[in-house]
This record gives structure tokens, sequence and C-alpha cells, in this order.
């Protein structure tokens, strides 16, 4: 095989949760779109919180305040949603919505308490 056909065969696959999207799942989803070859196809974001006029690391990247989170994520990501498409589901995990966790590989950034626990 040769090096061009090893790169070809580098697509995005599979499916990225993401519960949480504060600083850490900021970080994490912006290296997740990064990814050139290969990565995860769709990456759900999951996070009921909008951005305050505090949440530094956001507005750093261009946020808005009062927008949603997971949107955001979904803004930065240039990508033909063929290619990498983002999920944004404006919401905390709970109860009701748990089923929607249907991915290969699932980052946690919240406190497990704080999710599942009311």
């Amino acid at each position: 095989m040769t090096i061009q056909e090893i790169e070809d065969s580098r697509i995005p696959k599979g499916t990225v949760t993401l519960a949480g999207f504060g600083r850490l799942g900021l970080r994490i989803g912006i290296n997740l779109i990064q990814v050139h070859r290969g990565g995860p196809k769709t990456i759900k974001v999951f996070d009921g919180q909008k951005i305050s006029s505090s949440d530094i690391i956001f507005k750093l990247y261009g946020a808005e305040p009062g927008q949603y989170k997971t949107d955001f994520l979904k803004q930065l990501c240039t990508h033909n949603p063929e290619f990498r498409n983002i999920e944004s589901i404006p919401e905390d995990i709970n109860d009701e919505n748990i089923n929607q966790i249907d991915a290969d590989v699932v980052a946690i950034q919240r406190h497990l308490k704080k999710l599942f626990y009311h």
C-alpha cells in the first residue's frame, strides 16, 4: 500500500459524544474538529448552559454571550457536514434524553453526581 493510499483511507468514522461543554469540553471539541485525517465523523455535544460574559475561553474563540455552548462548537466547525458533523444538543443529560447517547466514545466533562442524581 502506498503512502497516498494510506492517507486516502483515513476518513472520519464513528461518533464521539461530549457530555458537558465547559472549558475542558471546548478544548476537547476543538481538538476533535481539527483532526486532519480520520477522527470522528459525528461529534454530539450535550450541555444546557449558555455562554456568559465571564466565559473567557469561549470569548477568546469568538463566542457571543447568550448563545448555547453546544451551538458554538457547531459554529467553529467549518468542515462540510458530510466530512464531520456537529450535533448540538443544548440540554444537560438527564433521564429523558440519556438514550440519545449512542456514540462509539463518550467523554464526560461533568461530575456524574450532577448529571444523574438530582
